[in-house]
């Protein structure tokens, strides 16, 4: 009997949402400008609101991935995609500055979670083999759907504004929400359309299934692989929260940059990186099975994040002495290089609080 293939339609349910909680976090920097002009605020000022939504979804990520360990990963994910409709549109309808941040703290509150319950989904869709190559195919979503965001952004607004274009893009979570609460199972084992073999592929190299020993706080707490996971996640963010919030301003007022230009070079470091992301969980999987799952996952990371910190550097210094965007273009893809594996190592970790794990990176 050939195996059935619908994990791969779930695979799609959580790449569009990847996607979709990308063009939600960038697409506001495409009408940031608008923003300022109509709500009275200084740039000084505006970065209040990307640093609320960040703070946001750092504060809540653990309290989301504990709920994902708790209800499952589809009723998390519907919670997070109906805040991403509602504060969206609400970001629409801001009024000042306070109100601005307001609505984007919540937003972050809202969101935070996304990942380590689509990671659970993964783990629980995917056999081993294959969650390098899923991982990636989320990561590269995501950064082309924040990719298409300015884009996006600029064809919605185009009709009835900043305000409008926000309230047009929640519809996109409406349409999602939509298809994903009738289709989606939290288990192959409760989806009938799953048959044996692609049951049995899934569950093959699994040890102990549905017995996996809990994982608990202090567990987590003296673990070396959380605080070193953490701690490349923490230096990486750094350097990547520039390619969601402050690239357009700077294209524009730095490199000169405006119209069609400027918003394609907003969103190329971003495919780029998602570029990166899927050539990353290809290699792992392969590696992985050479050389096992202890130097296959972790090994390419290693690598990939060391010449990553040299490309940024030498693209940061080629754009000061040639003032030129080309080279700028490609540093998504430098900087970016490893989630794919990053990702399948914290997805390693099962059973009770798998998703409080991820949600501390």
């Amino acid at each position: 009997m050939m195996p059935s293939r619908v994990r791969w339609k779930v695979l799609a349910w959580l790449c569009s949402l990847s996607a979709l909680t990308y063009i939600g976090r960038v697409g506001i920097i495409q009408v940031q400008d608008h923003i300022e002009l109509d709500l009275h605020l200084t740039p000084q000022k505006f970065a209040y609101a990307f640093s609320a939504f960040s703070l946001a979804y750092a504060l809540f990520e653990i309290p989301s991935g504990w709920l994902g360990d708790k209800f499952g990963p589809r009723k998390i994910l519907i919670r997070i995609v109906l805040c991403w409709i509602v504060f969206t549109a609400l970001t629409g309808l801001a009024w000042g500055l306070v109100s601005l941040i307001v609505f984007r703290f919540l937003f972050g509150a809202g969101e935070a979670g996304a990942f380590p319950n689509i990671s659970r989904a993964s783990r629980e869709w995917f056999p081993f083999r294959e969650r390098g190559f899923t991982q990636g195919m989320v990561w590269l979503c995501a950064r082309w759907g924040g990719a298409a965001a300015p884009l996006l952004m600029m064809v919605l607004a185009y009709p009835l504004g900043w305000r409008g274009g926000f309230v047009l893009m929640s519809i996109l979570g409406g349409v999602w929400l939509w298809g994903f609460d009738s289709r989606y199972k939290d288990s192959p084992h409760s989806d009938l359309a799953v048959n044996e073999a692609e049951g049995a592929l899934i569950t093959e190299g699994r040890k102990d299934a549905g017995q996996a020993a809990p994982l608990s706080w202090s567990t987590m707490l003296v673990s070396p692989t959380l605080w070193a996971l953490s701690l490349m996640y923490f230096c990486s963010n750094a350097g990547w929260s520039f390619f969601t919030s402050w690239i357009t301003p700077y294209l524009r007022n730095d490199l000169h940059l405006s119209g069609v230009a400027l918003v394609l070079a907003s969103g190329t470091p971003l495919f780029f990186g998602g570029a990166a992301c899927l050539l990353g969980g290809f290699l792992t999987d392969r590696q992985a099975r050479l050389w096992g799952p202890r130097w296959g996952r972790t090994l390419q990371g290693v690598i990939a994040y060391g010449l990553g910190a040299v490309f940024m550097l030498a693209t940061t210094l080629l754009v000061i002495l040639l003032r030129h965007v080309i080279p700028f273009l490609f540093l998504g893809g430098a900087t970016i290089p490893a989630p794919g594996p990053v990702g399948c190592g914290t997805g390693r970790a099962s059973g009770p609080g798998c998703e409080s794990f991820q949600g501390c990176n």
